[in-house]
């Protein structure tokens, strides 16, 4: 149980996200320079559509996050900047 994710310290008492346990205690794993610890998870807040800017800050559905906001998605079929002709 001291090292037992799904255990820790006690029956039942599991570590969240990508968090271990070490001596019976729920350690959050250490995070590189450019990402942050959310919910347990280490996400780049740059990229990450699911934390754009802020741990939690979902982007809507056809957008993506692009330098910490939330931008539309132009990358499919038809997208793109280009503009009518006269």
């Amino acid at each position: 149980e001291k090292t037992d994710a799904s255990n820790c310290g006690a029956c039942g008492n599991a570590c969240a996200g990508a968090a271990t346990c070490m001596g019976g205690t729920c350690v959050a794993p250490k995070c590189d320079n450019q990402s942050l610890l959310c919910l347990g998870v280490c996400v780049l807040l740059m990229k990450d559509a699911g934390n754009c800017g802020a741990c939690g800050v979902t982007c809507a559905t056809g957008s993506k996050c692009m330098g910490g906001s939330c931008k539309a998605d132009n990358s499919g079929p038809g997208g793109g900047s280009s503009q009518g002709g006269d």
